[in-house]
C-alpha cells in the first residue's frame, strides 16, 4: 500500500522547516504527516518520522524524548541516519563513548560521506583524548 502522498509532502516540507530553524513547525508538521498515514506497517515511514522528530527534539534540548523517538527510529530501520545520529550524540553527551561509536560506525556503514557523522567520530577521538 503506497503512502499517502500528502503525509509524504508533509513530512518534506517538516525536513524543510528544520532546515530553516522551525523547530515547532517541523513538529506541527511531522504531528499531521502522522496523522494522515494510517498505515502502521510502513516501516520506512514511521522510522523517517522518529528520525526527524529525534533530531528535532535534540536540537531543541529535549534530549530524552529525542532518545525516544531514536530508538524507535532505528528499531523499525537500522539503516536510519537521524535516528543513529541522535542515538550517538545522546551516547556522547552521557559519557558513553563505546556506545556513540557503535551508533557512528553504523551511520558511516551506511553513509560513508555522513557530515554529522564524520564530526561525531572527531568528537569520541577527542573524548578518548585522540586515541
Amino acid at each position: 500500500m503506497p503512502i499517502d502522498l500528502r503525509a509524504a509532502r508533509l513530512q518534506q516540507e517538516a525536513f524543510v522547516l528544520l532546515r530553516r530553524g522551525d523547530n515547532a513547525g517541523a513538529l506541527k508538521a511531522l504531528a499531521q504527516a502522522d496523522r494522515l498515514e494510517p498505515d502502521t506497517h510502513a516501516y520506512v515511514f514511521r522510522a523517517d518520522q522518529a528520525g526527524l522528530r529525534a533530531i528535532t527534539l535534540l536540537l531543541e534540548g529535549r534530549e530524552r524524548e529525542a532518545l525516544l523517538e531514536a530508538r524507535r527510529g532505528a528499531a523499525l530501520d537500522h539503516t536510519n541516519r537521524n535516528a543513529r545520529q541522535v542515538l550517538a550524540t545522546t551516547a556522547l553527551n552521557a559519557g558513553q563513548v563505546d556506545d556513540a561509536d557503535v551508533q557512528v560506525d553504523s551511520l558511516l556503514l551506511f553513509d560513508p560521506g555522513n557530515a554529522a557523522g564524520l564530526r561525531l567520530r572527531q568528537a569520541i577521538a577527542a573524548a578518548r583524548g585522540g586515541r
